[in-house]
């Protein structure tokens, strides 16, 4: 509703013109007959009972905040469903009119522009809740006569522990980030890309390019010094960094952007190793944080899903060309099952495993119904093996490592600190694990990656193994370290590290951490998921060039000549992408997952076959992370068959399907089994 001069509000406050006009409301100047002095009033039109409830809630947490870069808020109210948000007058021109009258600003100037603006969304950040102001941008900043800063407008400024409403959601192109389109979730990283387009904006007097473009791969960042030589390369790596697409990729706080805005030593080789403006392979086992959230909040904007997928997974980057990997096979979807017999014939005493493959059903042949009379293997009790390490977040919000027993019972958590883990990973005597967690961060608040770490098998003396920098590699330090396996003789463990290159690469180091790890694959694309055969002579695990399906490879002598499968495309044809490879402790077969498009399953190769004998073990939709018994006979994995992931066990012939963790309200992934019971 349109305030007329002379409207008398709450039979105190009379309008004298409007100030301002925007998509979240108007804002008046008024005189406050009570006190004698001018006010700002912010209007927003509210429907419902609830949305005023909310104002009053929020309209109180602002009314208590103090803070010499903020105005104060004196009073609120709801009338006529309108709600009326009063705040100090601050005279003066706002900064973009500033930017108008003069071009863009001296870097001095806007550096301490940015301090001042840094230090009071600190303050909003550090209440309790925190106070979200969600509208950043040069016309919401004051600049009073005696050359004070005052960031104006809270009037859509949200609790982050309130329910975000359409009406109050604040939205200026250039300035938004992309997680406030459509349903996506504000918080204080949100504010910390609309200060640094702020920034961008008054150096240069022109926007960044819109975030909702960067994101769908259609505009790129231009980098500061190419519009402005002068400006300086930390200042210029800062507000890159500040403008990342993905929140986590931003500074963890306003208070590591301001440090780096100040420090001159700060450089652009600190910013992500994966930039959020150009097209970065999505690679299945990789434990960033999912992105998913964020395209969710484009579904509400633009409705078009399939085209986010598009330009979110684009062709894996690569330095050089192999001819296996030239051309993508169609994905066949026959698959062929092994009969009980024939895989039951590979597990028993026979001469040679030439012999026994001969029974195993081909690759092309018709599927062949599993018998009811098949005689049932009979594995040694509970796999030979101790307990099932697995990751969930039972304890609370974060992915703890956890034990139990194969029914079940004796559940242990061996992790506390609040971060999350992933991709436990038992010594072969059964005495410690390995997993995956956050390394921590700098001084600048940067995140420093994920690393490897090692815990005692009750969860004692736990120890970062790949802390750091890597030398002679080239890592950054916040390249992420994951995937590890653990070499059979206990003395090497294989992981996943990210390079400043284009592609993640399996590096070898000593199980203890000490010396200097070593590269152990080809190096030309990407790769993860390893795994050892039980002699440690070979080395197993996924590899993608370009935009090709994840393939199965191998490579004997470790570090030497690779021997990929002889028939390569095989499972590529047969499955299509995999991922989470497991070498049985016997040496007979590998059991992966095969990714498919809607559904994941478990499936199982010979190894002596080279990759012509595959079979599939699952037929449930969503099953993953196989991991194998110490006498090959049983499997354990990860299913979400019933919506929920949860721990299953079955034969290596893919019967007797068991829940053992049987928790419907709690994420059970990641199990490994302890090849030895250590009491």
């Amino acid at each position: 509703m349109e305030l007329n001069p002379d409207t008398l509000l709450k039979d105190r406050y009379r309008i004298e013109n409007k100030l301002g006009e925007g998509g979240m409301g108007t804002v008046y100047l008024a005189y406050d007959t009570s006190l004698d002095t001018k006010v700002a009033i912010k209007t927003n039109i509210t429907p419902g009972e609830h949305t005023s409830r909310q104002f009053i809630r929020e309209a109180k947490l602002l009314a208590s905040l103090r803070h010499s870069n903020l105005p104060r808020v004196t009073d609120y109210f709801v009338l006529d469903e309108t709600q009326y948000l009063v705040m100090d007058y601050i005279p003066g021109e706002d900064l973009s009119e500033r930017l108008e009258r003069e071009g863009p600003q001296p870097v001095e100037t806007v550096l301490d522009w940015g301090n001042q603006i840094g230090n009071a969304l600190t303050y909003l950040h550090t209440q309790n809740p925190p106070v979200i102001h969600r509208d950043i941008k040069p016309s919401n900043i004051k600049i009073t006569p005696k050359g004070d800063i005052t960031l104006v407008d809270f009037g859509i400024a949200k609790a982050t522990d309130s329910v975000t409403t359409t009406g109050a959601r604040g939205l200026t192109p250039g300035f938004a980030p992309p997680e406030q389109y459509g349903a996506g979730s504000t918080t204080p990283l949100s504010d910390q890309y609309a200060l640094a387009a702020t920034l961008y904006k008054l150096l240069v007097n022109d926007s960044p390019a819109e975030s909702v473009e960067r994101m769908l791969g259609r505009a790129t960042l231009t980098p500061l010094p190419e519009i402005n030589p002068a400006i300086p390369e930390n200042v210029d790596a800062a507000i890159q960094r500040g403008l990342a697409i993905q929140p986590e990729e931003r500074f963890p706080n306003v208070e590591g952007f301001r440090a780096a805005l100040q420090d001159e030593t700060f450089r652009s080789t600190m910013l992500p190793t994966v930039k959020s403006d150009s097209a970065a392979a999505t690679i299945p086992s990789t434990p960033k944080k999912s992105k998913m959230p964020l395209i969710l909040g484009f579904v509400g904007l633009i409705g078009v899903v399939a085209l986010i997928a598009f330009f979110m997974l684009p062709d894996s980057p690569s330095e050089g060309d192999d001819d296996d990997f030239n051309d993508v096979a169609a994905v066949n979807t026959s698959q062929a099952r092994l009969t009980q017999e024939a895989l039951a014939a590979v597990y028993t005493s026979t001469p040679t495993l030439a012999q026994a493959t001969q029974t195993i059903v081909s690759v092309n042949a018709t599927e062949t119904p599993l018998p009811t009379d098949a005689p049932m293997l009979e594995p040694t009790p509970m796999g030979s093996g101790g307990l099932i390490a697995f990751v969930s977040n039972r304890a609370g919000r974060h992915f703890q490592i956890f034990t139990m027993r194969l029914d079940g019972s004796e559940i242990t958590q061996l992790t506390f600190d609040e971060v999350n883990k992933s991709h436990p990973e038992w010594s072969p005597d059964g005495t410690r694990l390995l997993y995956v967690a956050d390394g921590g961060r700098d001084i600048y608040g940067n995140d420093l990656g994920l690393d490897i770490w090692m815990i005692n098998a009750d969860g004692g003396e736990p120890v970062n193994l790949t802390a750091g920098w890597l030398e002679g590699t080239g890592a950054l330090p916040d390249a992420d370290d994951f995937d590890p396996a653990w070499s059979p003789d206990g003395a090497r463990i294989a992981y996943v590290a990210e390079r400043p290159g284009p592609t993640r690469q399996i590096y070898i180091m000593n199980a203890d951490g000490s010396g200097e790890p070593f590269f152990a694959t080809r190096g030309y694309a990407a790769e993860f998921s390893p795994t050892w055969s039980p002699d440690g002579l070979w080395l197993g695990y996924a590899i993608s060039i370009r935009s090709a399906p994840a393939n199965l490879f191998l490579r004997n002598g470790i570090g030497v000549d690779p021997r990929p499968f002889d028939v390569l495309d095989r499972i590529r044809e047969t499955v299509g992408a995999i991922d989470d490879p497991a070498w049985s402790p016997d040496g007979l077969t590998i059991a992966f997952t095969g990714v498919g498009s809607s559904q994941n399953e478990i499936y199982l190769v010979v190894v002596d076959t080279s990759g012509a004998d595959i079979f599939q073990l699952t037929e449930t939709l969503g099953n993953k992370d196989p991991d194998f018994s110490p006498d090959s006979l049983w499997i354990v994995f990860t299913s979400t068959r019933d919506q929920n992931s949860e721990i299953y066990i079955m034969d290596s012939l893919g019967r007797e399907e068991i829940n053992i963790s049987n928790s419907p309200d709690f994420t059970d992934s990641e199990p490994a089994w302890q090849p030895v019971s250590v009491p």
